[in-house]
């Protein structure tokens, strides 16, 4: 797969004949940083009825002042690993190997996943189980914890990555975890604002702009890099998926200064607004940053 090593080569000009190469290498960077980006992001395995390992959600793998962490939804963690006793399992070059750390978790444990407004699980990695991470080519992106503003809704080409469980059902050392990404804008900030005036998210208790961002996710506009459409599976298991930081809005911005990758929100729940559209809602860095000073 290539770098992003040669795009400070791009040089951006007002010429109108270059407008459909400038909009082809904006496109071409894009997809090359969507698909570094499953780099960062992980399967969580748990077994089923019949001791079976499969996936149940998806991880998203940070680094900050030295200390490697999981993030995921804490509903993940709380209805399986807390509740069921179930061990968790995260991939390895041998299969898999168990989670060993404490889950530290937004809400009380027994508070339904619709009361907690954040959703949201960390998990520190210690280094054992860290070194078994990394030897299937994932790696901890660094995150800026002390980062204490959000990103403006309005300007930014963000990217939703994680598995979806109903397309991982098999036993994880014979079927290999297909990541899936969606690429999008988000809700601008007005418009958020006016959604949750008018009751569209009253099922989940603190939806706020200053905390949580919104995609909308419609099936019928799906497509590939290469123009054909594509069918999304089902968001079963991408809860935790990250809400990843792709682009500012801006081509010419975009294609003149580097952006650095950034995890800037992790999956919260999915609003079905009809058979096609569903408000995919994301609680964003800030509480993430919140729980990781406060319990680490």
């Amino acid at each position: 797969m290539q770098t992003l090593a040669n795009e400070e080569k791009i040089e951006v000009t007002g010429s109108v004949s270059l407008i459909k190469d400038t909009y082809e290498a904006y496109s071409e960077i894009l997809s090359e940083r969507t698909a570094q980006l499953q780099n960062y992001v992980i399967p969580i395995y748990a077994p089923n009825q019949k001791d079976v390992p499969v996936c149940v959600g998806s991880g998203n793998l940070i680094e900050t002042s030295s200390r490697k962490f999981i993030v995921t939804a804490g509903h993940v963690i709380k209805d399986i690993h807390i509740k069921e006793k179930r061990t968790l399992y995260v991939p390895s070059i041998k299969g898999i190997a168990p989670i060993e750390s404490p889950a530290q978790i937004s809400a009380d444990k027994h508070a339904p996943h619709i009361d907690d407004p954040f959703d949201i699980c960390v998990i520190e990695v210690n280094s054992d189980t860290a070194k078994k991470i990394e030897t299937t080519d994932h790696q901890f992106l660094g995150y800026d914890r002390e980062r204490d503003t959000r990103f403006e809704a309005d300007n930014f080409m963000v990217c939703f990555l994680g598995f979806p469980f109903t397309h991982n059902r098999g036993y994880v050392g014979k079927v290999k975890p297909k990541p899936y990404s969606f690429r999008s804008n988000l809700v601008h900030d007005n418009q958020l604002e006016q959604m949750i005036k008018g009751g569209i998210f009253d099922k989940i208790r603190g939806i706020s702009p200053s905390t949580h961002y919104v995609m909308s996710f419609r099936k019928s506009q799906l497509v590939k890099d290469t123009g054909e459409k594509m069918t999304f599976p089902s968001m079963h298991g991408m809860s935790g998926s990250g809400l990843f930081l792709l682009s500012h809005i801006s081509i010419e911005s975009f294609l003149t200064h580097k952006h650095d990758r950034e995890l800037i929100g992790v999956f919260h729940s999915g609003i079905e607004i009809d058979s096609d559209e569903t408000l995919l809602v994301f609680t964003n860095h800030l509480p993430v940053s919140e729980m990781i000073r406060r319990f680490f």
